[in-house]
């Protein structure tokens, strides 16, 4: 056989040594690319499916992270608001009347009530404070009705400062 021309069908896998070089060089890249194909199948396609739900999972962590770090980054400033709200809601306690001095608000409540010529009957307890009711028991009563409050005598007492709204709600 020629080594020139040489068909495919006369190949001699028996004897591969006799091949012509193209064959040679096409045969070991056949050979390399199944080699390479099976190393692929049999280790990395299991560890691609892996790291794509690895990175998933990085991907959530990295949000939770985020999410995290930004409740903690506002910690202290919330920690500052609580501190605050809580001396603010002790102070407004302090200023609410005590049990003696309920009845002394009640008569100053009723005097303004007669004053201004709103009758109320009926003083009811409700959550520990007592509020005025009208002839029904289901007339409301409000501040509007209370415009002469100057005449409450509370000047340094609980409500004092309790009248004075600053503003913020009237």
């Amino acid at each position: 056989m020629s080594r020139r021309k040489m068909a495919v069908k006369d190949l001699n896998f028996n004897n591969t040594g006799s091949w012509p070089r193209e064959y040679k060089l096409v045969f070991c890249g056949i050979v390399a690319v199944v080699i390479i194909a099976l190393a692929w199948w049999l280790f990395i396609r299991g560890k691609t499916e892996e790291l794509t739900g690895l990175e998933k999972q990085e991907t959530d962590l990295r949000a939770e992270f985020e999410k995290k770090q930004g409740r903690a980054s506002n910690l202290e400033p919330l920690k500052l608001q609580l501190a605050q709200m809580e001396q603010q809601l002790q102070q407004m306690l302090r200023q609410l009347p005590s049990k003696t001095e309920m009845p002394d608000l009640i008569v100053d409540i009723s005097q303004t009530a007669l004053a201004t010529g709103l009758t109320s009957e009926l003083f009811r307890e409700i959550g520990g404070v007592a509020l005025p009711f009208g002839e029904d028991s289901d007339q409301h009563v409000g501040a509007r009705h209370l415009v002469t409050a100057g005449r409450l005598d509370v000047n340094h007492r609980p409500l004092d400062d309790a009248l004075e709204t600053g503003g913020r709600f009237g």
